[in-house]
């Protein structure tokens, strides 16, 4: 196997970009968005720095694909033109039991795909029903033969029959979704009366099927997919991502359609880059896996209103991927295959070019015409806007995206990003999709105005200067504190995780990864005056959280000992400053918000003077703000800048 290229094999499940004398990419056998996966041609060896998954090109087919050793053999045989001379001399008896159930339900599905081929082309029954079928849908024999199409027989058993035949027994046929069992212990073809779509696993290995009714019975279920088995999982796989993965890394764009015949009738217009979700919601390990060929995925759904709501349902999921995401919105009454076939190949491309837009401004676009002038329905539209905007990991995009939000929709910039954090915040505290809902519906209003919700900031809104109102440092100093001294009993006996707790308690925070950490450690105290573990936090589920993490329990400020030794002066312990260490870390987070309320509450009394309204209460508020800043500068010993 020296003719054998490492990079090549893995390179056909994973983009790989060139590093040195190495390649890297994300891992296929854990999520990850920072790539730690290396191939080394020169040790014909790959090692998962994250997860420590490593071997060679027949491990990683094995591990992958979970192939059998001679599968693994003959699919490098395959890919290179490798002649294997093969020992076919043992029984078909012995045959059948060295194969694993794995091995013998990858040949079941092959050879009921060989049997629904044979059907579609030579059989009467399947020349009149489906070869009619996929020739009006204008389907060339080339490509029904790429993706293997066929038609399975309106006979009871005609499969099951064929399968016994050739030495499989009635629950294997089960066991691959092929067959079913009924009350009166009869067994039947899954699968009767019905066009075949063979789905493929990335090594080409056929482990399911889609099947579409041609009959007009309202009773009968019009589409069909095979059930979960030991080869197969529902959420796990797109249809035509076999057939499109060299096309989708050579692009670097993946067009995600929902119908076998959209991407079929795309494939053969010479759009090769295109996968389908098969009807069924996306899921996210869907878009784990086309994130491992594709930085940028181009959803096109039907024009209606089921297509565009699908198509939202699919931003959020391929976000939090890590993938850049764009829509195209075909015209009403239009799907990816009927419009291709209206406008032509080349102008139907053209239009996919032209017509993309960023998610953002398709989502948003979308939401504020549903919206009207209706201000609970706009507050509702933003809430849903911040929950997408949240599943982007990027913080340089997350700022631009909000920019882009305020802009567009007349909402005080700091309000969204607020509304944003606090979704960040959900997601990382409840995280699993079925939540989602509740997630957003807990989001405070980003259209509320002076008098919201509690802690939700108002905003600067034509404040030049409102980055200097960032509490992140601030911050960042409180849990640095907590992760390295939390249990340190202070002068007073209280333990530093008391004091912060009891005096932050009811504080808003800027940062939400800060917060999430803070909130462990009130949970943790509030529940039996404990702490949670550093380590847990170091393996918390947002890498985000796990990252800040890391950074603040490392961080430490220590004065130079040349001061003591040069200049005499005695330094003294971390430890013997921590009190005023910490005291000084809360007031300057206090501080911090109390100049944000000031800065707000005049905002607002500029515009009660511009409307002529009583600003007395207003104007009593900012003089209660400005003594408490005047306290906490005393204790600080310096006069904080606004």
């Amino acid at each position: 196997m020296e003719t054998v290229r490492l990079e090549e094999v893995i390179g056909e499940f994973v983009t790989l970009k060139k590093k040195g004398t190495n390649w890297v990419g994300n891992c296929p056998f854990h999520q990850e968005k920072t790539p730690s996966f290396v191939v080394t041609p020169a040790k014909n060896l790959y090692k998962c720095f994250g997860c420590g998954a490593s071997g060679n090109a027949v491990g990683f087919l094995m591990d992958h694909d979970h192939l059998s050793y001679p599968d693994a053999i003959r699919w490098l045989a395959g890919r290179y033109n490798i002649i294997v001379e093969e020992d076919l001399s043992a029984d078909s008896e012995a045959e059948r039991v060295r194969k694993t159930e794995r091995d013998r339900l990858y040949d079941l599905h092959e050879l009921a795909a060989s049997f629904y081929r044979r059907l579609l082309h030579d059989s009467e029954e399947g020349q009149a029903i489906g070869l009619s079928y996929f020739n009006e849908r204008g389907l060339n024999p080339s490509t029904m033969n790429a993706f293997g199409l066929g038609y399975s027989s309106d006979s009871r058993d005609a499969f099951l029959r064929m399968a016994l035949g050739s030495g499989y027994s009635e629950e294997e046929t089960i066991a691959a979704g092929l067959a079913g069992k009924n009350e009166q212990g009869q067994y039947y073809d899954r699968f009767r009366a019905r066009v075949m779509f063979p789905f493929y696993n990335l090594s080409g290995k056929i482990i399911a099927f889609g099947a579409r009714s041609l009959r007009n019975d309202k009773k009968e279920a019009k589409y069909l997919n095979s059930p979960e088995t030991l080869i197969y999982s529902k959420g796990d796989g797109l249809y035509g991502l076999f057939q499109a993965r060299k096309a989708i890394q050579k692009k670097e764009n993946a067009y995600l359609v929902e119908g076998y015949i959209d991407l079929l009738t795309l494939v053969q217009s010479g759009i090769e880059e295109v996968v389908a979700s098969s009807g069924t919601a996306l899921t996210q390990r869907q878009a784990r896996l086309l994130a491992r060929l594709t930085p940028k995925v181009t959803l096109v759904y039907d024009g209606d209103e089921a297509g565009q709501k699908a198509a939202l349902r699919g931003v959020d999921i391929l976000l939090e991927a890590d993938i850049n995401v764009f829509v195209v919105s075909l015209p009403e009454g239009e799907d990816p295959d009927s419009y291709c076939r209206k406008l032509g190949p080349m102008a139907f491309y053209d239009y996919l070019q032209a017509e993309a837009l960023d998610f953002l401004r398709f989502k948003s676009t979308l939401l504020l015409r549903e919206s009207g002038d209706d201000p609970l329905k706009k507050a509702e539209m933003l809430r849903e806007l911040a929950y997408t905007i949240a599943c982007v990991s990027d913080p340089l995009k997350r700022s631009t995206y909000c920019s882009d939000i305020a802009t567009r929709t007349g909402v005080a910039e700091p309000v969204f990003v607020d509304a944003v954090n606090r979704a960040r915040i959900a997601k990382a505290t409840q995280g699993r999709p079925d939540e989602r809902q509740a997630a957003i519906d807990a989001l405070p209003s980003p259209t509320a105005g002076a008098g919201a919700e509690p802690g939700l900031p108002l905003g600067l809104l034509d404040d030049p200067r409102r980055t200097v109102l960032s509490d992140e440092h601030q911050e960042e100093d409180v849990i640095r504190l907590l992760l390295q001294h939390a249990e340190h009993e202070l002068h007073d006996g209280r333990p530093v995780v008391g004091m912060v707790v009891d005096t932050l308690d009811e504080v808003s925070w800027e940062n939400p990864f800060l917060e999430i950490i803070f909130r462990c450690y009130e949970a943790s105290w509030k529940r039996d005056r404990t702490c949670p573990p550093t380590h847990e936090l170091l393996s918390h589920s947002d890498e985000s959280v796990r990252k800040v993490a890391a950074r603040l329990v490392g961080k430490h400020y220590n004065i130079s000992k040349h001061w003591s030794e040069k200049f005499q002066i005695d330094v003294p312990r971390p430890e013997d400053r921590l009190l005023e260490d910490v005291m000084n870390a809360l007031n300057r987070v206090n501080m911090k918000k109390i100049i944000r309320l000031m800065h707000e509450t005049l905002q607002e009394m500029k515009a009660h003077t511009a409307t002529g309204a009583d600003n007395q209460d207003i104007l009593q508020n900012f003089m209660n703000y400005k003594e408490m800043h005047r306290d906490l500068s005393r204790s600080l010993g310096t006069v904080v800048s606004h």
